[in-house]
């Protein structure tokens, strides 16, 4: 697949290029990511980015596909060196897939991922391109119903700018997390980041070297420490990478596996939704219809349904696993 050359910086964008930033600036959504750091946020957040879609668009499953109906090679070209994330995406699948990572990550590290939609620099008659842009999302906020980047005053005052910028209502794109784990997330953010500070207790050291007589119990607060960790991720179904186990019967941790599927099932379906939307604007530019269908992937009717299977007892415990192991 032939890629396109883009740069971000100098291209014809209503946002503004930013990132984090220098010491002194102040995004207006900086909160948003303040519970993300730790040892159990970044593991949640990795885990739930690399595991919405197969890396690199490849899958062990043989029913794994990423597909345009109705069939265009010249729109499939053009969506793929849309969402690009590399400069030269190998296909579609790759593309996507590629895409999904990077805009899940985001969407756990502050509760959205925004993009623009901005034309191709090289105005080419032959293949006129549409790039996506991401805009940083501590910047990004809706006012009055419309999207809007706040940027810093510094920034403001090297462009010339207001610092409140008015973005395009059609070239503004933005990939969520479903209501419902959007409430949560930074509540449970802010405890498994606390989590990653208290690993192991000053006293406990101590009691431990037998420099004090502090009775400590170095299993059992292990133990109560991972039962807290698993309460903190309870809204997500995240098993922590299996560091529950010991704490629970193959039960429940089949339980928790599923729901951890639903919540990303969910997610991919409304990140497949708001890439439909991309996939209009750009055919569009091309005169043609088509939509972006991910097959061969777990969906939220299928972890139900094997939800209700696990807990009504009707087959064995690997016939309910079989269908979401690669």
């Amino acid at each position: 697949m032939k890629g396109r050359r883009f740069n971000k910086r100098t291209a014809p964008r209503k946002s503004v290029f930013c990132g984090p930033g220098r010491a002194g600036d102040f995004f207006i959504g900086t909160h948003l990511s303040a519970n993300a750091e730790g040892m159990y946020p970044h593991m949640l957040i990795e885990d739930a980015s690399i595991r919405i879609m197969p890396i690199g668009g490849q899958s062990n499953r043989e029913d794994f596909s990423v597909r345009i109906s109705p069939k265009s090679d010249p729109f499939e070209e053009a969506l793929a060196n849309c969402i690009a994330r590399r400069q030269w995406p190998e296909t579609l699948a790759s593309a996507v897939c590629d895409f999904f990572h990077d805009a899940m990550r985001r969407a756990m590290y502050f509760g959205h991922a925004p993009y623009e939609l901005v034309p191709d620099q090289e105005d080419s008659e032959e293949t006129p391109g549409l790039f996506l842009v991401d805009i940083y999302p501590a910047s990004f906020v809706k006012a009055l119903g419309r999207p809007h980047q706040v940027i810093p005053k510094r920034m403001a005052k090297e462009l010339g700018r207001s610092r409140l910028v008015a973005l395009d209502p059609e070239n503004t794109f933005v990939f969520g997390l479903p209501k419902k784990y959007g409430s949560e997330r930074m509540l449970t953010l802010f405890q498994l980041r606390r989590l990653s500070k208290d690993l192991l207790p000053k006293f406990g050291i101590e009691a431990a070297s037998r420099a004090s007589n502090v009775p400590f119990s170095l299993e059992e607060f292990y133990r109560t420490q991972r039962m807290a960790l698993g309460k903190a991720a309870l809204p997500y179904g995240w098993d922590g990478r299996r560091l529950l186990d010991d704490a629970t019967v193959e039960f429940y941790q089949l339980e928790r596996f599923l729901s951890f599927q639903r919540f990303l099932a969910e997610c991919r379906a409304g990140f497949l939704f708001e890439l439909n939307r991309i996939a209009q604007r750009v055919g569009g530019a091309l005169g043609f219809e088509g939509r972006v269908d991910v097959l061969g992937l777990p969906t939220v009717e299928d972890v139900n349904e094997a939800l209700s299977r696990l807990r009504s007892g009707s087959c064995a415990f690997g016939d309910v696993l079989k269908p979401f192991v690669d």
